[in-house]
């Protein structure tokens, strides 16, 4: 399609605090950029690669074209099944290139 978008900051870490609804605690993608003023949100990848310790993500605009302001943050949640099942690094991509990557995802306990 030739769209552009311009990453500001990506970030990521694992909320293993009290009270979490699973063992592993709940994984955070935060994802700020620059794009076409349409809202966008982030998704996992379909498939996924080879490597379970590497997590891929889409950052899609969404069908509705609803108009918002940049920069635009959109955020990736997953709730993760125990604690020795953390990813090790996230790749972004965005139609089919990739656009970030997260090598350090801190274990906030």
């Amino acid at each position: 399609m030739g769209n552009q978008i311009k990453i500001i900051k990506s970030e990521a870490w694992v909320d293993t605090q009290p009270i979490q609804p699973t063992p592993g605690g709940t994984l955070h993608v935060v994802i700020e950029f620059n794009g076409e003023n349409r809202q966008a949100l982030l998704v996992k990848r379909v498939p996924q690669g080879i490597n379970p310790e590497i997590l891929l993500l889409n950052l899609e605009y969404t069908a509705n074209h609803i108009l918002v302001n940049n920069p635009q943050t959109v955020e990736y949640t997953e709730e993760l099944p125990g604690s020795s099942n953390y990813y090790q690094s996230i790749e972004i991509y965005f139609e089919d290139n990739v656009v970030a990557e997260i090598n350090n995802i801190p274990i906030i306990k």
